[in-house]
């Protein structure tokens, strides 16, 4: 008997993605790339049993998590760590429920990896009301002054862009006590992460489709008079001071530090 080692996993976040998640099975289900898993983590669907029904495929596996937390990217971070738990893909790609992968992602991408303890973000268009736009990263962002005196940090991250090395993301949650950011996604904890130590590589390809709905955790932190956009800025700041070792002053850090005491009051 020969035995198949599962390469790839596929982790989808699915909560309160019941009108989009067979789409987005389906979007692995079509991979040229056939050696893997897909886990669908959830605590609950409306009509589980229809969507399971659509999904006629032994590589899907429905990952029923019953404690499910307040926090929704807590709760993201979570579910992610505990379907890591069950995986066995030497390679784990994250796509959030209600996004789309090119179907020659994992292909491309596992062969990027190749065994080596790296976490690879790949390009991805965001869409919006039909409309489809390529992302794209601003040059003054990776000006020397820009990172000295505003922030460092890994920009247009994107959790469904994120494809990493097994052991890499064990380390992760090994070394990052989740429960102490509230307002952090998996996508920013991650790069930033993986920068520290040169693991993370971008691959300049279009292997991903961003869906923005009305409704996404995203939305909560938009606008600069938003008082959760200061304090998730204030608390990166902070990951990022844990991730570095070392504590800096600038100009972004000083406005965050003082626009987030202010929303406080």
């Amino acid at each position: 008997i020969k035995l198949i080692m599962i390469k790839n996993t596929v982790i989808i976040t699915a909560e309160k993605k019941d009108k989009t998640i067979i789409k987005t099975i389906q979007s692995c289900l079509n991979q040229t790339n056939k050696n893997l898993e897909i886990i669908v983590a959830y605590s609950k669907f409306k009509d589980e049993n229809k969507i399971k029904k659509n999904i006629n495929s032994k590589k899907v596996i429905f990952f029923k998590i019953k404690k499910k937390l307040k926090n929704k990217v807590r709760d993201q971070l979570f579910k992610i760590e505990q379907s890591l738990k069950i995986s066995k893909g030497r390679n784990i790609f994250l796509l959030d429920g209600d996004d789309i992968f090119n179907k020659k992602k994992i292909e491309i991408i596992s062969k990027i990896i190749n065994n080596r303890e790296i976490m690879i973000l790949d390009n991805y268009f965001t869409i919006s009301n039909n409309a489809k736009f390529k992302n794209k990263i601003m040059n003054h962002k990776k000006n020397y002054f820009y990172k000295r005196f505003i922030n460092d940090w890994p920009k247009n991250v994107c959790t469904s862009a994120i494809s990493i090395e097994r052991k890499l993301l064990f380390k992760f949650f090994k070394e990052i006590k989740i429960s102490k950011y509230k307002y952090l996604a998996i996508d920013i904890l991650l790069a930033i992460y993986c920068n520290r130590g040169g693991k993370l590589l971008r691959v300049n390809k279009f292997f991903t489709n961003k869906i923005e709905l009305s409704d996404s955790v995203d939305k909560n932190y938009v606008g600069y008079d938003n008082r959760l956009y200061w304090h998730r800025r204030l608390e990166q700041h902070r990951y990022n001071f844990f991730i570095k070792k070392k504590s800096y002053f600038n100009f972004d850090f000083l406005i965050s530090y003082i626009l987030s005491f202010l929303f406080r009051i």
